[in-house]
């Protein structure tokens, strides 16, 4: 077992040393690899938990072969933020550090406007932080006529508002309805966290892939 800061490569003698950004709680195994870009580890240990990454590669390949294919929708979703949503309309170029909105398209703000209003709209509507807008219910409607299982459910609810409320859901979801309102489609990633039990973080549109199912179906 070696540390963070003297893991080197079994193949070329490169120092792997960046891989201490995840953390000092992480080590790693004896078997480590490079291949071009990627870094092929065997198993690392972080917080006492064992986390495999056996077969990263072939995920990387098919990762960049729907990178490829996906080049249309990119394209679409770049000439939809020209117009709607200038600050990500970034998804077919690389944004410099302090390089101005690309403005030059817009006739008005019209579409801009109503993005924001139809974003605002649908979190007060559809996901209130003051008011439980879900709730939880067993499959069979018999089990629903007990009084203690309802009361069960319902101590359910409460701590799930209460995680939810007190973690930065409600900034991601406005981005995320942001997302569905221009783009029609929106990502976002679940993670624990160790504060405040979950962490919600808004992929965005240009850094994940669209697959289609045999009935044409995004899955």
């Amino acid at each position: 077992m070696h540390s963070t800061h003297d893991v080197y490569c079994k193949k070329c003698g490169k120092n792997l040393a960046f891989w201490s950004g995840f953390g000092d709680n992480m080590q790693f195994a004896d078997e480590y690899q490079c291949i071009g870009k990627v870094w092929k580890y065997q198993e690392y240990w972080r917080y006492g938990k064992t986390i495999s990454y056996r077969n990263s590669v072939p995920t990387l390949e098919e990762n960049e072969y729907l990178y490829g294919q996906d080049g249309s929708w990119r394209s679409y979703f770049q000439d939809i933020a020209n117009f709607c949503l200038p600050r990500k309309a970034w998804i077919n170029s690389i944004r410099v550090q302090g390089e101005r909105l690309k403005d030059n398209f817009l006739y008005d703000i019209r579409a801009i406007r109503c993005a924001k209003d139809a974003t605002c709209n649908f979190h007060t509507y559809l996901t209130n932080p003051s008011a439980r807008w879900f709730g939880t219910e067993y499959i069979d409607e018999r089990h629903m006529q007990k009084g203690a299982n309802q009361r069960y459910l319902k101590e359910c609810d409460d701590i799930m508002f209460d995680v939810m409320n007190g973690t930065n859901y409600h900034n991601s979801q406005l981005e995320e309805f942001m997302d569905y309102i221009v783009f029609g489609t929106a990502n976002t990633l679940t993670q624990e966290d160790e504060v405040h039990e979950v962490r919600y973080t808004p992929i965005p549109v240009e850094q994940y892939q669209l697959v289609e199912d045999s009935r044409g179906r995004v899955c």
